[in-house]
Order: structure tokens, then C-alpha cells, then sequence
């Protein structure tokens, strides 16, 4: 052999060892959790194509459009937008199953009766919002602020609570069945009469919570959770 055809032989080796290489290591950082996961709906960076960046904006007017028509019933399903800016907006009734909106802003907003079964609003903001009668069944709310918001009769039914806050929250009636709340803050939250059957209350701080007329059975706790009632 001589030495030009050696030195492509060599060269082909290394090219192949490197290719091997390159599978590897993308294996590796996917079994292993280091490589970074496409977000669900993000439309910052380069993770997402232009044409798709442009349809989220484009979702984003259609629901600016739509909450500043201040109209009941507006339905705004399957919505995908992140970081979407809608305080004090009126939704009465409004439809927003399976929508992907989260680190999205509500705050103040009038959203009495508003269905967001399944929905991705994780690390959203509700405080002092009106919610009665609201449907988060089955919905992502982790890290959700509802500070001093209105959640009378709500619906969170197997709900993902998880180190959310309702500091102040009136959850007066509400459905909190199933619903996983560890690591949720609940300080001087309004509970009476809920039913919190089978939530997931590990690690939960519930200080200076009323809990008259609640359902508390089977519940879930933790050495973690703690929980004082209201004084009278």
C-alpha cells in the first residue's frame, strides 16, 4: 500500500471515528438529561423557526384582540403564547382549554366562570383576580401566583398546585380533589367548606388557613407540611 493511499485510509478512519463520536455523545446528553429540551411553546431564542415565531405572535394579537373587546365567552383554545401581558382583562366565561400560556400575567382580571382545563400556565400570575366559579381541572400551575385572588367554587380538580402561591387566596367551596399541592403556600387562605380529598399536601405551608366545614380526608402529608388554623 502506498503511503498517498494509507494516508486516505487513516483519513477515512478518523472521519468515521469522529461521526461514532458525534452519536455518542448526543445519546449520552439525551439519556443523561443534559441536553437541552425544545421548550413547549417558547417563542425567544433560536429553538423555535422563524415561521413558527411568527405564528405565536400572531396568537399573541389575537388575544390581545380578543381581551380588549372586554366580550363574555371569548374562546381562545388551544392558545399558545408565552410571557402573554393581560392585566385587569374581562373573560367572563371565557374558554381557554388546553391552552399553553405560561409566565403570563392576569393580575386583577375578571375571569368569573373561565374554563382552563388542561392548560399550561405554569409560573403565570393571578393575584387579586376574580375566579369564581373558574375550571383548572387537570391544569400545569405550578409556581402560579394567586396571591389575594377570588377562587370561590373554583375547580382544581387533579390539579398540578405544586409551590404555588394562594397567600390570601378566598378558596371558599373550591375542588381541590387530587390536586397536588406540594410545596404550595397557603398563608391566611380562605378553605372553609373545600374539599380537599386525596391532595397531595407534602411539604405544604397552610399558616393561619380557615379550614371550617372542610373535607380533609385522605390526604397526603409529609414531615415537611405544616399547617395552623386561623385564630378566633
Amino acid at each position: 500500500m502506498g503511503p498517498a493511499v494509507q494516508t486516505e485510509v487513516t483519513a477515512m478512519k478518523t472521519r468515521k471515528m469522529m461521526v461514532v463520536a458525534g452519536f455518542t455523545l448526543g445519546f449520552v446528553l439525551a439519556a443523561t438529561g443534559c441536553a437541552r429540551p425544545v421548550p413547549r411553546g417558547m417563542i425567544a431564542g433560536n429553538w423555535m423557526p422563524s415561521d413558527a415565531r411568527q405564528g405565536n405572535i400572531a396568537m399573541r394579537e389575537t388575544a390581545n384582540e380578543a381581551f380588549a373587546k372586554n366580550a363574555p365567552g371569548v374562546n381562545l383554545s388551544n392558545l399558545t403564547v408565552v410571557a402573554g401581558t393581560w392585566p385587569q382583562s374581562k373573560a367572563v366565561l371565557g374558554e381557554f382549554t388546553y391552552a399553553s400560556i405560561p409566565m403570563s400575567t392576569f393580575d386583577e382580571s375578571t375571569l368569573v366562570n373561565a374554563r382552563f382545563v388542561r392548560s399550561d400556565l405554569r409560573q403565570s400570575s393571578f393575584q387579586a383576580a376574580d375566579l369564581r366559579w373558574a375550571n383548572f381541572a387537570r391544569a400545569e400551575l405550578e409556581l402560579v401566583r394567586f396571591d389575594n385572588a377570588n377562587l370561590a367554587k373554583a375547580n382544581f380538580r387533579g390539579a398540578n398546585l405544586r409551590r404555588a402561591v394562594l397567600t390570601g387566596a378566598d378558596l371558599r367551596g373550591a375542588d381541590l380533589r387530587g390536586a397536588d399541592l406540594t410545596g404550595a403556600v397557603l398563608v391566611g387562605t380562605n378553605l372553609s367548606r373545600a374539599d380537599l380529598t386525596g391532595a397531595v399536601l407534602s411539604g405544604t405551608v397552610m399558616e393561619g388557613v380557615n379550614l371550617s366545614g372542610a373535607t380533609i380526608g385522605q390526604r397526603i402529608l409529609s414531615e415537611q407540611t405544616v399547617i395552623t388554623t386561623a385564630s378566633r
